[in-house]
């Protein structure tokens, strides 16, 4: 089953889990760059290094990411994450083989699977599966 991480756009203070915060309701035009991911659009969240962004399913997804609050998912963190893993294996589900090395990628938890993958991009291929109830 995938899990559809959205929001509402036009309350951003919502105390629900999923909402997302977009680059219009702070007064950008561009899309941001996000720090996980190549990606330029989706579902996000502003984190606690200095104002940077990252999309909400690759920050639930890659292990070492922290949440300094984890009820609305706000100011995530990847402080604890050695940089030397940002950039170190490229991703299969990307779009642009340049940005594939942008960001970490997860290992492919299929059996015998060795392929590494953006979780945005897993979202976006429809391959994101949720195993929260398992």
């Amino acid at each position: 089953m995938d899990q559809e991480l959205g929001g509402d756009a036009d309350c951003p203070e919502s105390s629900s889990v999923t909402s997302t915060l977009h680059p219009c309701i702070h007064g950008e035009k561009e899309p941001h760059h996000y720090e996980l991911c190549p990606g330029r659009d989706g579902a996000m969240k502003r984190s606690d290094i200095g104002g940077r962004w990252a999309h909400v399913v690759c920050a639930l997804y890659t292990p070492g990411i922290t949440f300094g609050d984890v009820e609305r998912l706000l100011a995530a963190s990847w402080q604890e994450i050695d940089y030397k893993q940002f950039g170190k294996k490229a991703g299969c589900g990307c779009l642009d083989r340049l940005e594939s090395r942008t960001g970490i990628v997860i290992g492919c938890d299929a059996a015998l699977c060795r392929k590494y993958y953006h979780p945005s991009c897993v979202q976006r291929l429809r391959l994101l599966i949720d195993r929260s109830g398992d």
